[in-house]
């Protein structure tokens, strides 16, 4: 006898899930007001699959969560709705994506 299972759809404005005293309201609230161009300059790839903001921003809040290894926050980016309201609708980078970023910012950490 095959079992029915019902599906859960998420809805489409993460927001409502998200507890309106979580960081990353915080997290995004600073992040809008920085100055992004050094960061846009050093970061130059033309077919990159994830903006550069919406990647430095998911970056600082893994970091923000004990979150280093570049396959935990690909798998943050796909489990976790906090980390999906950050990709603003975009795929989940890959863990190479998020080692080019943690590359960058160690870079931008000693300049």
């Amino acid at each position: 006898m095959k079992v029915l299972r019902n599906q859960l759809v998420l809805p489409l404005n993460f927001e409502i899930l998200i507890d309106e005293n979580d960081p990353v309201w915080k997290l995004t609230e600073i992040c809008d007001g920085l100055d992004y161009t050094r960061l846009y300059d050093e970061y130059l790839r033309h077919w990159r699959i994830i903006y550069t903001v919406i990647l430095f921003e998911i970056l600082v809040f893994a970091y923000m969560n004990g979150i280093y290894s570049s396959r935990a926050i690909e798998h943050a980016c796909k489990t976790d709705v906090r980390f999906m309201w950050l990709l603003q609708g975009q795929s989940a980078p890959d863990h190479a994506t998020g080692v080019d970023g943690q590359h960058l910012c160690r870079l931008r950490q000693r300049a």
